[in-house]
């Protein structure tokens, strides 16, 4: 729960959640104003295509959105990764807990005291600088190597396939590979 990951994607619910009350908020005024955006709010600016940077830019130039200040928010939060020091990634970390609790916007304030109940363990990735990414990847591809095969007939096939597949290790050659039609034979 402690990881990059997680959080990240506990934050992007939280901003997906102030999208939608807003859109439902907007739907009689001006039902087409958030149409479509939701992977705008959901990305990283680096990522947007150019398409979706001119309707950002459209819905930045219009200004008032609650979703705009929720996607700065979330930008913001970002730059939190990027300390050295665990005593100001906790600086700031109190900063942007005060600018979340004090936006008005429920989501928001509900992942940011979700953040300092879980704060001692957010902040020892600043320790070791270690996150269970990797371990998230094995699992998915462990998973992805069950699906495949639909069903192992024993523990040790899934092992070997685990083992292959984990271990990008090459098939071994098979035990019989014509070279040609074999010749038919003939009784003379």
């Amino acid at each position: 729960m402690f990881d990059k990951f997680h959080i990240a994607k506990h934050l992007n619910d939280a901003v997906n959640e102030v999208r939608k009350t807003e859109a439902r908020q907007l739907k009689t005024a001006d039902p087409e104003l958030l149409k479509a955006t939701r992977y705008i709010w959901l990305k990283n600016p680096g990522n947007l295509t150019d398409r979706q940077r001119l309707r950002l830019a459209e819905l930045e130039k219009r200004g008032g959105l609650k979703i705009l200040r929720a996607y700065q928010l979330k930008e913001l939060f970002r730059r939190f990764w990027n300390y050295r020091s665990k005593a100001w990634a906790n600086k700031y970390l109190d900063r942007w807990f005060w600018w979340a609790t004090h936006s008005r916007m429920p989501p928001l304030r509900d992942f940011a005291w979700m953040l300092r109940r879980h704060q001692d363990g957010i902040l020892a990735y600043f320790d070791h600088r270690i996150d269970n990414g990797a371990v998230e990847a094995m699992n998915g591809n462990a998973k992805a190597v069950a699906r495949r095969a639909r069903g192992f007939r024993s523990e040790k096939a899934y092992t070997l396939a685990m083992l292959y597949c984990m271990g990008n290790l090459a098939l071994p050659p098979p035990l019989y590979t014509p070279s040609r039609d074999p010749e038919p034979c003939t009784d003379s």
